[in-house]
């Protein structure tokens, strides 16, 4: 940590001098550091990292609840690989995007221009190759979290350019497990694979965006509003077309492990609990293709649904704190 002091604490929008400077980027270079173990926490370290060049006494204050956060939790964020079966295998990609507002000043001319910049995560998994997106010991491969430079002015155009990001390292995965478990494999053989699929390990990509979903398994050629993500949408079902990724999975954003690596959650535990127990259990309902899946499990709540369901949450515990009890 790096201690401010109480009066200094106050000057929340004030500039740090160069001696915090210096102790904002040392934390914050401890977080990094323990980003190569754990992903609970890199959402909002990249948000910080963005702040390295003008930081003020808020951002140490941020920085420094995240480093107490990150210590507190620290024995629950073990990344244990457990032993898997001898079944057949697939990559297992959960994918997100958050779409934010950021406030740019131009270093030569003072202009402050707002722009829509996306925050991309994707987590990939080797998973038993199942229908269901549900598994008991799956092993963390790699995990994603970073501001995407290229600005977007739509949800589905974030999403795309995400998928776009985890489908390649999905690829790059599928090809170096090729090279381990087919020893004789040519170049020429590797390259084949990466431009018509069959890879030994099929990869299937989840999102929570179903409008994304719906574009990816339609027949009919997209015609976004935002014609500047065409050609990311054209170039993912090509992919999916040529078999290169094998499912176009959809969940609910209840269940989109992904989801944590692309805006800070601090209330949640779905990362580390995933790394420590090698366990995923959707809650809802999925989707494989046009299939559902588990259906028993019930379709998940509409955006509408849950906000009133937070509502009625929150009314029930103002009305249990304030009203008086019978009798």
């Amino acid at each position: 940590f790096y201690p401010l002091g109480r009066e200094r604490g106050k000057q929340v929008a004030s500039p740090l001098n160069a001696q915090e400077a210096t102790g904002f980027r040392s934390v914050l270079g401890g977080l990094q550091w323990a980003s190569h173990t754990r992903a609970d926490h890199v959402a909002e370290c990249s948000r910080l990292q963005g702040k390295r060049a003008n930081p003020t006494v808020q951002d140490m204050k941020d920085a420094n609840v995240l480093l107490r956060k990150c210590k507190d939790t620290a024995k629950e964020a073990a990344l244990v690989f457990r032993k898997q079966n001898n079944g057949p295998k697939r990559i297992l990609v959960f994918t997100d995007a958050s779409l934010n507002s950021v406030t740019k000043t131009n270093s030569k001319t003072g202009v402050v221009k707002e722009e829509k910049r996306t925050q991309a995560g994707w987590v990939i998994l080797l998973a038993d190759d199942t229908e269901t997106l549900d598994s008991e010991n799956v092993h963390v491969l790699t995990w994603v979290s970073r501001k995407l430079t290229r600005v977007s002015k739509s949800i589905i155009a974030s999403e795309a350019i995400a998928r776009v990001g985890a489908v390649e390292d999905a690829i790059r995965i599928a090809g170096w497990l090729e090279e381990i478990y087919s020893a004789h494999i040519t170049t020429k053989e590797l390259i084949v694979k990466q431009e018509s699929g069959g890879y030994k390990f099929p990869v299937d990509v989840a999102t929570d965006a179903r409008a994304l979903h719906e574009v990816l398994i339609s027949p009919m050629e997209p015609k976004p509003s935002d014609a500047a993500c065409l050609l990311w949408l054209k170039h993912l079902r090509e992919v999916h077309k040529m078999k290169i990724v094998r499912r176009a999975l959809w969940t609910s954003t209840v269940d989109m492990l992904g989801d944590g690596l692309t805006k800070n959650k601090p209330e949640t535990d779905d990362l580390r609990r995933l790394f420590s127990t090698g366990k995923v259990c959707l809650k809802y309902a999925s989707l494989s293709g046009s299939a559902v899946v588990d259906s028993w499990k019930g379709r998940p709540p509409t955006k509408k649904e849950r906000e009133e369901q937070r509502y009625l949450l929150v009314e029930s515990i103002l009305l249990s704190a304030f009203l008086p009890e019978p009798g």
